[in-house]
């Protein structure tokens, strides 16, 4: 298509401006620029609105996930508590005894390693059963009988060094401290510091 050409009639209109086309172009890119600025300016703007939005929210999930995650393993660990305990108090102690004579050889070696005569006292019932079961070992150990020990407990003695083995106080320790842990966890002063 062809551009139309209009005449001017009269000479020079004084309201008439005339902006060359260099200048004009300019003009027009000044203004592009302008109004991509401003653009970008307000898209920031609102993409910052909206990234605080979505962290406000992104927090406030978070911590509800946090409380709900603590409240949930306190419930599991109340509930699994009383199974574990009764499991450890069942089986313990006699894998604490069963382990005796292992324990004793363990015990017995450092005082032989300095060519020290060793007593192991231990209750009449159980002398016969640790000297059957320490046979194998064929450690130099003199046997005595000592009618104050607890039943599974033994007390070795070698010149002024003395140590006493008792199965039975390990196993309520392990089972104590199984409880203080269950206790902690459960107990309503943990809650309040995890939710604190």
């Amino acid at each position: 298509m062809i551009p139309l050409r209009l005449e001017a009639f009269g000479e020079g209109d004084p309201d008439l401006i005339l902006t060359p086309a260099a200048e004009l172009e300019a003009l027009r890119r000044a203004a592009w620029d302008e109004g991509r600025a401003a653009g970008l300016a307000e898209a920031d703007t609102r993409a910052g609105a909206v990234d605080r939005a979505t962290a406000a929210r992104l927090a406030e999930s978070l911590q509800e996930t946090a409380f709900t995650f603590h409240e949930a393993r306190t419930a599991v660990l109340g509930g699994v508590a009383p199974l574990i305990q009764a499991a450890l108090r069942a089986v313990l102690p006699s894998v604490a005894a069963d382990h005796l004579a292992q324990t004793i050889t363990e015990a017995v070696t450092p005082f032989l390693q300095e060519d020290h005569p060793v007593t192991l006292f231990t209750t009449p019932a159980e002398a016969e059963i640790l000297r059957a079961r320490l046979a194998p070992s064929a450690l130099p150990l003199t046997f005595a009988v000592d009618d104050t020990l607890a039943p599974g407990s033994v007390r070795l003695k070698a010149d002024a060094a003395e140590s006493s083995i008792d199965p039975a106080r390990a196993a309520e320790a392990a089972l104590a401290a199984i409880s203080d842990f269950f206790t902690l966890h459960t107990s309503p002063s943990h809650k309040a510091c995890q939710n604190g």
